[in-house]
């Protein structure tokens, strides 16, 4: 019975995130429980795997349209940011875009000047906040940058070299590897719908 109560939690909290009425996993995850009035929460992995589902059903083919679209994209940023070592995370390098989906860049520099320079002059707008956040034991400060490029919101996140640590994910449970500029041009020669999700463990 709990599998099915977990099962259902999973697809209500998947409908919600979608939908646009919770905005983080946790949340999805609690309301989804008060509205079926059950007690059960599935794990993060449990409710993505459903929001991939629900996404499919809505989107269908212009979802994989909107998936290339955007990795190619996130390539010619990258390209801008080549010597700043950029990684693409986030739902494009997973492959598992749905219509509210950024393009999301990270990059390890200390000439975040540079950066800013290189953005500016190619796009109209751009929003820069420094939010900090617990690293491990240590509490650091990023730029975040957000712009939009042909209907795609971007965010742009730079961190310190030193500040640099394997990252583990919330939502999948593994390395947030991501894919360098070299990597994501590989994709998109050879297999540009490919995808970078874990298998969960039943």
């Amino acid at each position: 019975m709990s599998k099915v109560s977990r099962k259902k939690v999973a697809e209500e909290a998947a409908r919600l995130l979608y939908l646009g009425y919770a905005s983080n996993y946790k949340g999805a995850k609690e309301q989804a429980s008060k509205n079926l009035n059950l007690s059960f929460l599935p794990s993060n992995f449990e409710v993505a795997e459903h929001l991939d589902e629900f996404a499919e059903l809505m989107e269908g083919k212009k979802r994989y349209e909107n998936l290339v679209s955007m990795r190619k994209t996130a390539l010619k940023i990258m390209t801008l940011l080549e010597k700043h070592r950029p990684k693409l995370i986030g739902s494009v390098w997973r492959g598992t875009v749905n219509k509210k989906s950024d393009i999301d860049i990270s990059l390890y520099s200390d000439e975040e000047h540079s950066i800013l320079k290189v953005l500016k002059e190619r796009f109209v707008k751009i929003n820069v906040t420094k939010p900090t956040y617990v690293l491990g034991r240590k509490t650091i400060t990023v730029t975040n940058i957000k712009t939009a490029i042909k209907g795609y919101n971007v965010e742009i996140v730079i961190r310190a070299p030193k500040d640099e640590v394997e990252e583990y994910c919330e939502i999948y449970g593994d390395a947030k590897r991501g894919l360098t500029l070299t990597e994501l041009k590989n994709v998109l020669e050879n297999n540009p719908l490919r995808r970078f999700v874990p298998k969960r463990r039943k």
